[in-house]
Order: structure tokens, then C-alpha cells, then sequence
């Protein structure tokens, strides 16, 4: 039996990282519900021409984090 440290905060497990970027992918994904009777979808927002985009290492607003044990 192992008992509780008080002294910080748990650290959380490879499960627990899992299971918050699996809820977060779901999240993310686009919701395919059709629109209420006599109501219409909002268009998609336009996006640039392919020439006007900027080069990005950027995936939308997250970025990639080196774990903390290696």
C-alpha cells in the first residue's frame, strides 16, 4: 500500500496525459449536427490562397512539449 505525499502535488500518470489529450481530440473535432428547422449553417470563414500563407512550425494554437523525464 502506498500512502499519499503531501508534501506537492501529484505528478500525473501516462494514463491520466492519455486520457486528457483523448478528450481533448474529441473536442476539437467537428460537430456534425444538422441545423435547427428553418435555420441555416453559418458559412465556413474563408481561408487565404495558398500564396499568402505564412510558413508555420505551428499547429493552430498548441505546440509540441518534450516530457519532462527524458
Amino acid at each position: 500500500m502506498r500512502l499519499a505525499d503531501s508534501a506537492g502535488p501529484a505528478r500525473p500518470s501516462g494514463d491520466d496525459l492519455e486520457a486528457l489529450a483523448d478528450a481533448v481530440r474529441e473536442a476539437a473535432r467537428p460537430q456534425d449536427r444538422p441545423a435547427a428547422p428553418g435555420r441555416r449553417a453559418p458559412d465556413p470563414a474563408p481561408r487565404p490562397a495558398p500564396d499568402q500563407q505564412l510558413p508555420s512550425t505551428r499547429r493552430g494554437h498548441l505546440r509540441v512539449l518534450r516530457s519532462p523525464d527524458s
